[in-house]
């Protein structure tokens, strides 16, 4: 099964025009400063996981958590998925909630620059949603300032008569 093909708790298509409201827990503000203050200047970057959640149509991305994966350099940062994700989902007990209610995202600094999607962080996030019902991106620099995204994929079936 696919993570695009995995089963949400809420139905992903009643948040068509809505506001997605994204709230960063103190847990996850914590670890954004500690990485910050650690890596003052060069971008880091990580697995952010968040949880969605339903009241009355209004939907809340609620980041949870961020699993550290690269210290970059002034200007850039990447990493590849790898067994640090699974024992990460294990440790915390996210692993029976992942892609119910569990997401995972894209979480990386700008250190002293703004927090704005550059051209690069633009394709990171059209490439990783494709894998993803549900994707978010955020970029956070060290003035705390944050910037997020949302990306919800739906397939469009069109019939050519």
């Amino acid at each position: 099964m696919s993570l695009v093909d995995a089963k949400v708790k809420y139905d992903l298509n009643k948040i068509d025009n809505k506001q997605l409201n994204v709230v960063i827990s103190k847990k996850a503000i914590n670890i954004i400063k500690i990485f910050n203050s650690a890596n003052p200047n060069t971008e880091w970057s990580g697995i952010l996981f968040y949880k969605l959640e339903e009241e009355n149509l209004n939907f809340n991305i609620t980041v949870i958590d961020i699993l550290l994966m690269d210290i970059g350099t002034g200007a850039t940062t990447s990493y590849d998925f790898n067994a640090d994700l699974i024992y990460f989902l294990e440790q915390k007990e996210y692993l029976m909630d992942y892609l119910t209610t569990i997401f995972i995202g894209h979480v990386h600094s700008h250190n002293q620059m703004s927090s704005f999607f550059s051209g690069v962080d633009i394709n990171e996030l059209v490439e990783n949603s494709e894998n993803h019902k549900l994707y978010v991106s955020l970029i956070v620099n060290n003035r705390l300032e944050m910037v997020a995204k949302a990306v919800i994929r739906e397939e469009i079936k069109q019939e050519i008569v």
